[in-house]
């Protein structure tokens, strides 16, 4: 990592499972347990997550 950490709005998971990165390096995924789970991804740009699915 060559810049400072930068601090990003995420939607609390009450059982984060996963996280991924996506093909391009624009942000990452995330998914929890369960059924039929959402899956929310994260810009890399900055604004607020949004939900995929």
């Amino acid at each position: 990592m060559t810049s400072p950490p930068v601090l990003i709005l995420y939607d609390i998971e009450l059982q984060g499972e996963a996280v991924c990165f996506d093909s391009v390096g624009s942000g990452y995924y995330t998914v929890s347990e369960g059924t039929r789970p959402a899956l929310h991804y994260y810009r890399r740009s900055g604004n607020s997550p949004g939900i995929v699915g």
